[in-house]
């Protein structure tokens, strides 16, 4: 099974959950059959790529997600917050949950 993931934020949560994927992809594959790949990113500062070309931001990014034919298609959000209206995380949620994708979130805001 095939899982495609796109990083929404770029900070030191989401480098060391790409270490994590990079050292762990042999047991993932070996015990669960898993080959996750990282498609996408996107920072406030450097943009959104997707697959190597650049997107509008990250609302574009999700959708272009959306579109891959992987087994799963996941947005793993780990962007700043305000906690008084836990945006831009709230409004990462919900677009990748509107495009069809898994999303997984470091933030306590969007709960």
């Amino acid at each position: 099974m095939r899982a495609d993931l796109a990083l929404v934020g770029y900070g030191n949560v989401a480098r060391r959950f790409v270490t994590l994927i990079d050292e762990r992809a042999p047991r993932l594959l070996a015990d669960f059959g898993l080959d996750c790949r990282i498609v996408g990113t996107s920072t406030r500062s450097a943009g959104a790529i997707y697959r190597g070309e650049r997107c509008v931001d990250s609302f574009e990014l999700m959708q272009r997600l959306s579109t891959s034919d992987a087994d799963l298609r996941v947005v793993i959000e780990t962007t700043t917050l305000d906690v008084k209206n836990g945006e831009p995380a709230v409004a990462h949620v919900r677009a990748g949950l509107a495009a069809g994708c898994h999303v997984v979130t470091a933030n306590k805001g969007p709960v």
